[in-house]
C-alpha cells in the first residue's frame, strides 16, 4: 500500500529474475535491470580484436583475407610515446580490418575480426 498525502493506493510488486513487475491502479509496469557499464566485448562479433587503450594506429601487419596464426601481430597502437602490439587471439582469417595507419582509436573500438579456424 502506498500513502501519498492521504491518497492510498494498493500495488502488487513481484520481483522476478532480472527485474520487477508492478501492478496498480495506473496499470502494469515492468522494470528490468540495465547494466550501468557494458563490456564492449559482449557487443561485438566473436574473434574481434579490441583496442585496449585510446591511441594512434602506427602499424598494420595484416590485410583483410590474410591467414594468421594465434599470437601473430595484427595492429600496433601508440599512446604517450609507448607502443603496444595487439596479436591474434586465435588462428584464422582476417575477415575485417576496421582501421588504417594514422587513425586515432578509442579504448574498446573494434580494430579487426579474426574468423577462427576452430570448428564451431
Amino acid at each position: 500500500m502506498l500513502d501519498d498525502h492521504g491518497v492510498r493506493e494498493t500495488y502488487r510488486v513481484t520481483v522476478v529474475d532480472g527485474g520487477v513487475d508492478v501492478h496498480g491502479p495506473g496499470g502494469a509496469f515492468d522494470f528490468h535491470d540495465v547494466p550501468k557499464f557494458v563490456d564492449p566485448a559482449e557487443n561485438v562479433a566473436a574473434g574481434s580484436l579490441l583496442a585496449s587503450m585510446p591511441g594512434l594506429v602506427v602499424a598494420l601487419h595484416v590485410a583483410e583475407g590474410d591467414q594468421v596464426a594465434a599470437g601473430a601481430p595484427i595492429v600496433v597502437l601508440e599512446a604517450m610515446k609507448m607502443q603496444q602490439t595487439l596479436t591474434a587471439p586465435a588462428g584464422g582469417v582476417v575477415s575485417v580490418l576496421a582501421v588504417e595507419v594514422g587513425r586515432q582509436v578509442a579504448a574498446g573500438d573494434v580494430l579487426a575480426v579474426i574468423e577462427s579456424e576452430e570448428p564451431k
